[in-house]
């Protein structure tokens, strides 16, 4: 059975699939302060390094397709 704040974790992690990439890297830093294991702490804050430097590739991407295509 898992602790508490496992239980609490795993809710967390289970509900913040759906939200923007934003709130899920603020969320996985906020969890990495209480989740109380320094290997899994740091996984997650690597998890929302990860997850902003995707958005940031996705959204570069789109400008410079942009700036080549002219697409609106």
């Amino acid at each position: 059975m898992p602790s508490p704040i496992e239980f609490i974790v795993q809710f967390v992690l289970e509900k913040a699939v759906d939200e923007p990439f934003w709130r899920r890297a603020h969320i996985y830093r906020a969890l990495a302060t209480v989740v109380g294991d320094p290997k899994e702490s740091e996984q997650l804050e690597k998890l929302a390094g990860e997850l902003e430097a995707a958005e940031k590739r996705c959204r570069d991407f789109e400008q410079e397709f942009i700036k080549r295509t002219g697409a609106p």
